[in-house]
């Protein structure tokens, strides 16, 4: 327990809270796949892959991409290793390449579908507010009518009690 605490407290004093720097040939080797793949955003959207995937790919949390993209912590070299052999399988498998274009398509279409829903549903609030006009017309159509017959009744009434009077 006591070792922990003194590597811990080392690791602070040493590098105050950031990540040791990369050895030269990882360095070298992240510059390489970098120069050909383009950075961790570009290698994800190639991938298309949503971040949340792509953590899960690297085992990783998705805070910890979040901090390697906006560049507040250092991206580990086998990242960007895990990341780069990983568009060699794609490249290099006809039937991963395959699956990667039927998980876009499928991808698109369940975003289509749900903007199809989105839009049924607006429209059918709209067509509900349009209905809802159209029963009130009738109503006050229907209410004025029996406006004009109760007047009608009254006047009949009038005049009926009128002519028994004489």
């Amino acid at each position: 327990m006591e070792v922990e605490f003194e590597a811990q407290k080392l690791h602070e004093i040493s590098w105050k809270g950031e990540s040791p720097p990369v050895p030269q040939p990882y360095a070298d080797e992240v510059a390489e796949i970098r120069a050909r793949r383009g950075d961790l955003e570009d290698i994800r959207l190639n991938l298309g892959l949503s971040k949340k995937r792509v953590s899960e790919l690297l085992l990783v949390d998705p805070s910890a991409w979040t901090r390697w993209t906006r560049g507040v912590s250092r991206v580990p070299a086998h990242v960007y290793r895990s990341l780069d052999w990983y568009l060699g399988l794609l490249e290099n498998d006809p039937q991963l390449q395959e699956k990667q274009k039927v998980d876009r398509m499928e991808k698109e279409f369940q975003a289509q579908r749900l903007q199809f829903q989105n839009e049924m549903e607006h429209l059918k609030s709209e067509m509900h507010s349009e209905n809802w006009r159209e029963e009130r017309r009738k109503l006050l159509s229907q209410l004025e009518s029996a406006e004009k017959l109760s007047f009608a009744w009254k006047a009949m009434l009038v005049i009926t009690f009128l002519l028994a009077l004489l």
